[in-house]
């Protein structure tokens, strides 16, 4: 299932300062001299970010397994982008994804289609917005909810329903944030912002803005921002992120001229989900 130009476009990047803790014992410190006082921050010093970017890379290093809810809405009445959310629940490469997708009006058609054919699904369009998918890691036809029995079979799901194909992968990683940050540094595109409070928890927050000529002539991270976005970027890229204090991202927001994305990260290291068994499955 994807969504017109995003999959499933993101929503705030999270980046969180390691705090540098001073060092030396309680007693007086000695009277700086004036050379000292005025001495150049080292580059470490400077660079905020730089230990920000060493903390995500650490923390992400080990972690396969992570959800990710992405939503993606169009900037301005006219629109033609719907407002989606996708949630990801990746277990990792050896294991299925699950990827639940709710596209308001997406209930409305369905449930037309069932009453032109007398049927009753017992369910409100909303309900019906919403879809589940399980990804098999052998890449073959989706796995798709059939919770409100409006496909072929009585199963709970089914496999090889025409004109469906898998979900696009998640528009953004846990792994792929430390470069993604690391290049944006470098290019002066994004600031450290410092301590923040993202819905309770602490953080550390890095923004900035890029014009399109800027992200075009960025390497990697080009590609990541257009994965996020879900094509090229549009005029101005707006991009912040939250990073918790142990190194992990919370949330990633990317926005142009067309579309608004928002991320928000959880269960990094700890996603899991039990997958339907055979007999649950109806094969088209």
């Amino acid at each position: 299932m994807q969504i017109p130009r995003t999959p499933v476009a993101s929503a705030a990047l999270a980046a969180v300062l390691v705090p540098l803790a001073a060092c030396g014992g309680t007693g007086d410190a000695p009277e700086e001299s004036e050379s000292t006082a005025t001495a150049e921050p080292s580059p470490t010093e400077k660079s905020g970010i730089a230990a920000l970017v060493e903390a995500v890379d650490e923390s992400t290093a080990e972690d396969a397994d992570y959800t990710i809810e992405a939503t993606a809405t169009g900037v301005g009445e006219g629109s033609e982008i719907p407002a989606t959310t996708n949630t990801y629940e990746v277990q990792g490469p050896q294991e299925p994804d699950r990827v639940t997708a709710v596209v308001p009006g997406l209930g409305e058609v369905i449930l037309q289609s069932l009453q032109a054919t007398g049927q009753d699904p017992g369910l409100t369009a909303e309900e019906l917005s919403s879809v589940t998918m399980i990804v098999e890691p052998d890449g073959g036809d989706p796995i798709i909810s059939n919770s409100h029995g409006g496909f072929p079979g009585r199963t709970e799901w089914v496999r090889g329903l025409d004109g469906v194909d898998k979900p696009a992968a998640p528009p953004l990683t846990p792994g792929e944030l430390a470069p993604l940050l690391d290049e944006l540094a470098d290019e002066e595109l994004i600031a450290d912002e410092g301590a923040q409070e993202l819905d309770g928890t602490p953080a550390t927050l890095v923004e900035g803005e890029a014009e399109q000529s800027a992200v075009e002539d960025l390497g990697d991270a080009r590609d990541t921002v257009e994965a996020i976005l879900g094509g090229q970027t549009a005029g101005t890229l707006a991009f912040a992120a939250w990073v918790g204090e142990d190194g992990l991202p919370l949330r990633v927001e990317a926005s142009d001229d067309e579309i608004e994305v928002e991320l928000a990260f959880s269960a990094i290291g700890s996603t899991s989900f039990e997958a339907p068994a055979p007999e649950e499955i109806h094969d088209l």
